[in-house]
């Protein structure tokens, strides 16, 4: 849904004085509210000037502005469409990592689309380094890597959940 520059937060009023009319949502109450307009990534969102999620736009509504050193709406419920007000709270980067990781939405290793490594081959890169002479440039020309990479992977800068044995 594309709106004119302010008109998004008076779309959302309309959204929950419409809800309230009907009886389905009481603030602070009640099970997920789903926005059934416009969405990007997931997260309802209102155009206009600037794109705002409509997650964020209920909590400042509700709770006011973000307050300092927590600028993440987040939600509560695990469901990234839900605008209910109970479900939502403000935190700060660590709370935003710690529910990714939670709802399984935290990507790593092999997870990310432009991951060139396996698993397997950051632990060979690991064992080859530590046990010959192999430097860490023809190691970065053998995995088709950086020689930077190599040394974050050695230093365990990267992939540095992954321990001695592949997750199964």
């Amino acid at each position: 849904m594309v709106c004119k520059p302010g008109e998004g937060q008076e779309l959302l009023s309309q959204y929950i004085e419409s809800d309230a009319l009907l009886g389905n949502y009481v603030a602070g109450q009640g099970p997920c509210r789903l926005w059934p307009y416009g969405k990007s990534h997931g997260y309802g969102r209102v155009e206009g000037f600037h794109t705002i999620q409509v997650h964020r736009l209920t909590l400042e509504a509700h709770a006011g502005p973000a307050p300092d050193g927590k600028p993440h709406a987040l939600h509560s419920c695990r469901n990234k469409h839900c605008n209910s007000v109970q479900h939502l709270r403000w935190g700060n980067d660590a709370d935003n990592a710690k529910d990714r990781v939670r709802d399984g939405t935290h990507l790593q290793g092999e997870d990310i689309h432009q991951s060139r490594l396996s698993e397997s081959e950051v632990l060979e890169i690991r064992s080859k380094h530590a046990t010959s002479s192999v430097s860490q440039r023809q190691l970065a020309s053998d995995y088709g890597v950086s020689q930077s990479t190599i040394s974050l992977i050695v230093n365990r800068k990267f992939w540095s959940w992954l321990k001695d044995e592949i997750r199964k």
